[in-house]
């Protein structure tokens, strides 16, 4: 109903819409609507860092790292600060991703 009497473009709707899902712990629901927004805006870096946190809260790190890494590549985004935590982020889980993968091949 609200988006039927909005003047906010779909992507916006559904942007906010996944924004919802994520903030009712949804996130299963937020990642498909964050995946659809991303064909129409790939580099808007909300929606990066949004799906790079979903991705990551559901234990999709490989995913999580391709859209951290989108982020920081964004111009004009973001902080300082918040750069720095996610490039932190980024580093701690390839050290996660390289343990499992050593651990999986028995290296």
């Amino acid at each position: 109903q609200a988006a039927a009497q909005s003047d906010a473009t779909p992507w916006e709707i559904r942007f906010h819409r996944a924004v919802a899902f994520a903030r009712m712990n949804r996130l299963p629901e937020a990642l498909n609507l964050y995946r659809e927004a991303e064909t129409e805006r790939p580099d808007d870096p909300r929606l990066q860092f949004n799906l790079a946190v979903t991705c990551d809260a559901l234990g999709y790190y490989p995913e999580a790292v391709t859209h951290y890494e989108a982020v920081l590549r964004i111009p004009s985004e973001p902080s300082a600060t918040d750069k720095e935590t996610i490039i932190q982020r980024i580093r701690t889980l390839r050290r996660y991703l390289d343990t499992a993968q050593s651990t999986a091949t028995g290296q």
